[in-house]
């Protein structure tokens, strides 16, 4: 036989079947169906990334369940590439929940927008743990709290990673929609109750479902033959003869038959599963009565069962003046004491926003803990005793930001079961007491008083909660012209509290010049008169509508605070030798002490406090009547001129103010040094493994002719190796070869006849695949000059090696011109043939060499076989090789 001719392996030899060799990376090795398979599977997650929306609305539902399920599609496309462990895909998919999530479910706490912040991994770490639970009591919709959208999030990750590795891994396509249809029950059984999807829409997303089964199941049934007839069965049904390489005559019209009768079948059950489906789902129940988890769990507190606090202040201050009311122990001082707090208006009374409205209406039950967030730089440490009495209603009096309230007493546990808190108001009601006597322990970070000048550069948030209703009239056009000359948020809602405060009278009804509550016949009789007369439920319930009209977001608040603040010398001794913390003391706050107020809040500040009621002695009395005509006096006085700020002593003005230009700017240290190791953890392991492959390749090749030439086999099985195929060790070096060159070189000699077996018509076995003149693979011919270089007596000649070499880069030319830019960059930057050296040394199996052979037997062992050549140098070359192995 000619050095171009050579024989294939016998029929009887043992070879991997066609499907079970692992092919070229850019093929997916676990299961046959085509790439764009993945692009049909994002399809069919559409409908249950658009089921999370609902919940959470302004688009953060679509956002989060969007990204966790294209990032599980991306991993799991990047495992079933790549043939990742659990270990490996585990690790990869907390890597990206927490690199990711934070751009998917929770953007405000991110650094530009980009760069996880600790808040952000602190959320990505617990609420997978409490999102479940806190999302079936908050009143949707939920995106104005930050983190329960981590939910949709990880919910798409893990379903959509999960039906990625079942379905094109594995090939389970059925089993593979199940995390696909748990994701979009998950959607349901949390989101609000009294929605349901049109009908059409949920037929048509079965219905794909279905014919995705049909064609996905069918399609991986043909490319494994499961339905195809080889050999004789298929002879003796179709009359023909089947061959072995390359295929062969099939029997084509038992398949489509058999195909024909599947859909035929399928059809059937689906419409004998839709006859069954619509008596039993019209038994059940209607479309219309969809029962979700919201609806088995306790639902929000409904503020509207309770009066509004405002309506008791007028007793409370004039009928309760003189007995205490509220009892506190270390209370900072500046502290106030928060009773209840409302944010709309309805004409009626100021109360707080419907949940169902906007969630900053939204009661939630907690415990003793309560949800913290996180205190203001300069926020005071308060640690309080508090008790009641007289109070009416459910409110249970705090301060500042409360992170625990723990009852006392003998009905202490049902005070503490119906203990709700509203996150957005820091306001506290227990359902449990209705004006009962109350004992607790509180733990609150009172937050610093701002002043004008922290505010000057903050912009005003907007309007949060539900928007009034029968405002009565000119309460912006009052607003506008006591504003009008102001620039700012702050010294806009300053000149309406001054104007106010100055302009106005006090009365609470005590010398019957003024009546108690705050509708809006009695605000728009305020407004018309040409003296406004009234308390702190009037003014304030005013001051938060110009506000509200202004876009300004402004609360009501009701509490208490002594009326005798600590100065001068008291305030020396209270504070005693801690020089760092605030005085604090125990005070008994009565009737009197009650007021009412207006907190308005700015961006990246907080609540500024504003009171608009006159001085309590400011009170309006009737002139006497004066023959002399005097002028009326104006009710409306434009605000003062703001005032210049005080000149500095020259010495501190020229010397100790640094100027804003001359202001260090700090350097970011922490994403300077986090941007480098991200960088570092990608780059050293890509330069390592080009290293270590370049270093091996020019081992290989600069080594004596007849390393060299084993070199460049094994350098060829290498990239067999890195371009995901995998050969079986009991391959010989001649089956090796013809299977790479049928599984990764398959194109290369397209035109070539494959060679047909001769048939033996008694034993119907095909007994010889050898073809004269035809010419081999170059994988064969490689495996060939290695052959002869180890087991034959001929010297290896550095041309011999040159040779080889050559193959070797025609094999890997052509490998390249196969592959996208992608796949040769994976192929580059694999690690399969460095793990496969890991079980080899000096290229051979185990079976051939223990690895507990010394590197200097090893070196020995060769150094005897050259001398063997040379001594049988002289003699002449066998045309034929035993067959080694690779």
């Amino acid at each position: 036989m000619s050095a171009n001719t050579f024989d294939r392996p016998p029929a009887g030899a043992q070879r991997p079947r066609r499907f079970r060799v692992r092919n070229g990376r850019g093929r997916l090795t676990r299961s046959p169906l085509p790439v764009w398979s993945w692009i049909v599977l994002a399809v069919l997650f559409i409908p249950v990334i658009a089921a999370h929306e609902p919940l959470f609305g302004h688009g953060l539902g679509l956002r989060a369940a969007g990204s966790g399920v294209a990032a599980g599609l991306i991993l799991a496309a990047l495992c079933t590439y790549w043939r990742w462990d659990v270990i490996t895909s585990v690790a990869a998919l907390f890597a990206t929940h927490l690199l990711l999530g934070g751009i998917g479910s929770l953007p405000e706490t991110l650094y530009a927008h980009v760069i996880p912040t600790g808040r952000t991994l602190q959320f990505l770490v617990m609420q997978p743990v409490v999102a479940w639970r806190d999302l079936l009591t908050l009143a949707p919709p939920a995106s104005s709290y930050v983190g329960p959208s981590v939910m949709p999030w990880i919910c798409g990750l893990l379903c959509a990673f999960a039906t990625g590795v079942m379905t094109m891994r594995r090939g389970w396509v059925v089993v593979g929609t199940i995390p696909l249809a748990l994701m979009g029950i998950i959607a349901v059984a949390w989101g609000p109750s009294g929605m349901q999807p049109p009908v059409w829409a949920v037929m048509v997303w079965f219905l794909a479902i279905i014919m995705w089964w049909m064609w996905s199941v069918q399609h991986l049934r043909l490319h494994s033959d499961f339905d195809i007839l080889i050999g004789r069965r298929a002879r003796r049904a179709a009359g023909m003869t089947t061959t072995g390489h390359n295929t062969s005559t099939r029997s084509v019209r038992p398949v489509r038959a058999h195909v024909l009768q599947q859909a035929l079948v399928a059809l059937v059950i689906t419409a004998c599963t839709t006859a069954l489906a619509f008596p039993v789902t019209s038994y059940v129940g209607s479309w219309d009565e969809r029962t979700v988890l919201r609806d088995l769990v306790e639902p929000p507190l409904d503020l509207h069962d309770y009066p509004s606090p405002l309506a008791a202040f007028r007793h409370l201050t004039t009928e309760e003046r003189d007995e205490t009311l509220i009892s506190v122990s270390q209370l900072p001082h500046g502290a106030r004491v928060r009773l209840a707090v409302m944010d709309t208006y309805n004409g009626i009374t100021f109360g707080m926003s419907d949940p169902e409205e906007s969630p900053v209406g939204s009661y939630i039950s907690v415990g003793s803990q309560l949800p913290v967030r996180p205190s203001p730089i300069g926020s005071v440490r308060a640690d309080t005793r508090v008790t009641t009495s007289g109070l009416m209603g459910p409110w249970v009096p705090t301060m500042g930001q409360a992170e625990v309230i723990e009852f006392s007493g003998d009905q202490a546990q049902r005070y503490q079961d119906g203990l709700h808190w509203n996150r957005w108001a820091d306001a506290a009601l227990t359902t449990g007491s209705d004006g009962d006597d109350l004992s607790y322990h509180l733990v609150a970070d009172v937050p610093p008083r701002w002043s004008d000048s922290q505010l000057a550069g903050a912009g005003a948030v907007s309007v949060e909660g539900q928007p009034d209703t029968n405002v009565p009239d000119g309460v912006k056009e009052l607003a506008v012209s006591m504003s009008a000359i102001e620039s700012t948020p702050i010294k806009k809602a300053r000149a309406i509290e001054r104007t106010l405060a100055q302009n106005g009278y006090f009365s609470n009804g005590m010398d019957k010049s003024s009546r108690s509550g705050h509708r809006a016949d009695r605000l728009a009789r305020m407004i018309d008169d040409d003296q406004m007369v009234g308390d702190d439920e009037q003014y304030a319930t005013l001051m938060a509508l110009m506000l509200h009209s202004l876009g300004m977001s402004a609360r009501v608040v009701m509490g208490a605070y002594p009326s005798d603040p600590v100065t001068g010398a008291a305030l020396d001794q209270l504070q005693g030798n801690a020089a760092s913390e605030a005085p604090v003391r125990s005070v008994g706050l009565k009737g009197a002490d009650l007021h009412v107020w207006v907190e308005a809040e700015f961006v990246d500040v907080g609540w500024a406090i504003f009171d608009p009621t006159p001085p309590r002695d400011n009170i309006f009395s009737d002139p006497t009547p004066d023959p002399t005509p005097t002028p009326r006096p104006q009710v409306l006085q434009p605000p003062n001129p703001p005032e210049e700020p005080p000149e500095l002593p020259p010495a501190i003005t020229e010397k100790n103010t640094p100027s804003d230009s001359e202001a260090p700017v700090p350097v970011p240290w922490g994403v300077i040094l986090t941007s480098v190791g991200i960088a570092l953890l990608i780059i050293v392991p890509i330069a390592a493994i080009l290293l270590w492959k370049a270093r091996r390749l020019y081992k290989r090749r600069h080594s004596s002719p007849l390393s060299s030439v084993e070199g460049s086999w094994n350098q060829t099985v290498d990239l067999a190796a890195d371009a995901g195929t995998r050969l079986p060790r009991d391959m010989t070096r001649a089956e090796a070869a013809w299977s790479l060159a049928d599984s990764v070189w398959q194109d290369t000699h397209e035109d070539t006849e494959s060679p047909s077996p001769v048939v033996d018509e008694s034993t119907e076995a095909s007994v010889d695949w050898r073809v004269a003149g035809q010419t081999a693979p170059a994988t064969v011919l490689l495996a060939s000059i290695a052959d002869r270089a180890q087991f034959g007596q001929d010297v290896v000649t550095k041309d011999d090696a040159n040779r080889a070499w050559g193959y070797y880069s025609q094999l890997k030319a052509e490998l390249r011109s196969r592959q996208s830019w992608f796949q040769r960059a994976l192929t580059a930057l694999s690690v399969r043939s460095l793990r496969r050296h890991r079980h080899r040394r000096g290229g051979f199996t185990h079976a051939e060499k223990p690895r507990t052979e010394s590197r200097w037997r090893f070196w020995k062992r060769h150094s005897r076989r050259d001398q063997r050549q040379k001594a049988f140098s002289d003699q002449p070359v066998r045309t034929s090789s035993p067959k080694g192995r690779p």
